[in-house]
């Protein structure tokens, strides 16, 4: 690692993450813990590879720790694997207030994701515990705008979010085509050509699930292929750094 470039440091990352046992998991986790010097790139990858170690299931107050990151991406990376991995409902605490700071002042916000909402929805309902994220959308229902309004309204009528907010329940989201990281890139553009108007938006086909796994698989492959040469030519420079 030391002796790699940012994106070969990137690679063996995710590298460790998939084949990696204990002292991978160390690097992980100091990375993302933060007692290791890291860039946020490295973070980020650092956190998927924790997400994706044989050992996942056991960091989900890491994964919930990310939530304070200052890039976005990072926090909803740490909420992707907070649905994956958090089914106890452990982390529930920190995405509250998570969803808390994401919504007050959002209408002044200059960077905010689509799928930050329809990810929160999935962790509570994964959790079955939706009154209390049903109570934040009320107290700051002025603070939803435009395609924000109209994705969570699909999903999630306010009228069954009244419902669980005032202690009763109401019908449960419609995750349907949700993902790790939000819905399809089709979903939201449908959204937005309704809010400007667009009609019979012409959209290329939706990416398959299956299309995704095998991209991941070629690209893989491609990358065991190549990780000998790197491991070769990074040894190489340590061996002189050490000469």
């Amino acid at each position: 690692m030391p002796y790699g470039s940012a994106e070969d440091r990137i690679a063996l990352l995710f590298t460790l993450g998939r084949v990696g046992g204990t002292r991978a998991l160390e690097l992980l986790v100091a990375i993302v813990d933060g007692s290791a010097k890291s860039s946020g790139a490295e973070r980020d990858s650092a956190l998927q590879a924790l997400g994706a170690h044989q050992s996942a299931a056991d960091h989900v107050h890491l994964y919930a720790l990310a939530l304070k990151e200052r890039n976005l991406h990072n926090q909803t990376v740490g909420l992707m694997l907070l649905r994956r991995w958090d089914t106890s409902g452990a982390a529930a605490p920190a995405v509250t207030e998570w969803v808390r700071r994401r919504l007050k002042g959002r209408a002044a916000r200059k960077i905010t994701d689509f799928a930050e909402f329809p990810m929160s929805v999935g962790y509570f309902a994964g959790i079955d515990d939706l009154a209390p994220l049903a109570s934040l959308f009320e107290q700051y229902d002025d603070q939803v705008d435009g395609v924000d309004r109209l994705v969570l309204e699909f999903m999630w009528p306010r009228e069954q979010r009244q419902r669980w907010a005032n202690g009763a329940e109401g019908d449960r989201p419609d995750l349907t085509g949700l993902g790790d990281f939000g819905h399809s890139h089709q979903f939201y553009l449908r959204f937005d050509a309704s809010l400007a108007g667009i009609e019979n938006l012409q959209l290329p086909p939706e990416i398959t699930a299956e299309e995704v796994a095998q991209w991941v698989a070629e690209g893989q492959a491609e990358w065991d292929a190549e990780l000998p040469q790197l491991l070769t030519r990074l040894e190489r420079r340590r061996d002189k750094a050490r000469s």
